[in-house]
């Protein structure tokens, strides 16, 4: 039962246990209602000042006597939510901050700002601005949408109006085409151009390197190195319907023979990318743990292959385990991680298959 004084069940009021003096302090709530099942109005007037009292008896009473419960009173079904919990808080941190000292200066302001001659679509690029509505990182980042406010072209500055219109460089170069007619001449244009395609043919000819001090290196698709010791592939797929992920992983010897083979099944799933980094990161640690060295590694997600030996840092949730996986390949002597086509890693992908009918890992 709910106690008047020591209960959190007045709207806006919180405890009053300052009033306890005025009442016997062990009486419940339900002291206050009749047998009629109404709010008993003269004892609630007797005990409580007039403001209290109003927002005791402002609260409904069911038709029928129903056991006390406890509800949240910031959603209208009166269950708690993420939602609502996280507004509640946002609005007691931020109670302390200054506000406008005069608003009907302001509405007065935006009054003759709707009326002024000037395309709609500026009018409504203004307001949206002023609420914080436009989707910048900054204003994302305050929402927890996105986990950095930095400029997505730049990434030098936190994206607010200020950077996207006066000092972020690529909008620079883009106002100066629109605003100043400064045209890039075409000789310009060619020679970076051909400037691009020298780098992107340079750099798919010659071999992608983590660094002079990793050894890692992406091979070509068919291509085998002359010599190795322990080949491992691994692969992954996912049963949006089952809400599940598996994952599969085999070791061969120089030979071909088969070594070992790992089928294990997950809860849950995720985007390809992320599947194919979070089962290489598992077999890679898995093979850490039992100082498994293998040197010739691969995959057949080329864009996973190609941001790991190129040190990329550009993809937020990748980062996640291509900081793990460039560690794991640094402590392989030798090894090379390479990209193959799927049909040449049948093995580990009928490993997968296998997997996404199981309940746990089977060896």
């Amino acid at each position: 039962m709910v106690k008047i004084h020591r209960s959190i069940w007045i709207p806006e009021y919180g405890k009053v246990s300052y009033l306890k003096h005025l009442s016997n302090g062990s009486s419940k709530v339900s002291d206050l209602i009749t047998l009629s099942h109404h709010w008993d109005t003269t004892r609630i007037r007797s005990i409580f000042p007039s403001d209290i009292s109003k927002a005791i008896e402002s609260i409904p009473l069911l038709p029928s006597p129903y056991p006390d419960t406890y509800y949240w009173p910031y959603t209208t079904h009166g269950n708690y939510s993420v939602n609502s919990g996280y507004h509640k808080a946002h609005s007691l941190m931020c109670k302390d901050d200054p506000t406008q000292s005069d608003p009907m200066a302001n509405q007065t302001w935006w009054k003759k700002m709707w009326t002024q001659p000037i395309p709609p679509k500026v009018k409504h690029f203004i307001w949206r601005d002023f609420y914080g509505i436009l989707p910048r990182s900054y204003n994302l980042h305050k929402r927890k949408t996105i986990p950095t406010p930095n400029c997505c072209r730049c990434q030098h500055q936190m994206e607010t109006l200020e950077h996207d219109i006066f000092r972020c460089s690529t909008i620079q170069k883009r106002n100066d085409f629109l605003h100043h007619q400064k045209l890039v001449t075409p000789v310009t244009i060619i020679q970076a151009t051909s400037n691009y395609l020298d780098i992107y043919q340079q750099n798919n000819r010659l071999p992608h390197t983590l660094g002079t001090n990793l050894s890692c290196a992406v091979a070509d698709s068919h291509g085998t190195p002359s010599s190795f010791q322990l080949k491992h592939s691994v692969d992954a797929a996912q049963n949006t319907t089952t809400n599940k992920t598996g994952f599969g992983m085999a070791l061969f010897n120089n030979s071909g023979d088969l070594l070992l083979s790992v089928a294990t099944p997950w809860q849950g799933t995720q985007t390809a990318l992320l599947m194919e980094a979070h089962t290489l990161y598992y077999a890679l640690s898995w093979y850490q743990q039992r100082s498994i060295q293998p040197d010739y590694i691969v995959s057949d997600c080329k864009f996973l292959v190609v941001y790991v030996c190129n040190a990329a840092n550009h993809h937020l949730l990748l980062n996640i385990f291509a900081k793990d996986l460039k560690n794991f390949l640094s402590s392989l002597p030798n090894a090379t991680f390479v990209h193959i086509s799927r049909e040449h890693n049948e093995d580990a992908h009928r490993l997968v298959k296998f997997a996404l009918g199981l309940d746990q890992k089977v060896f």
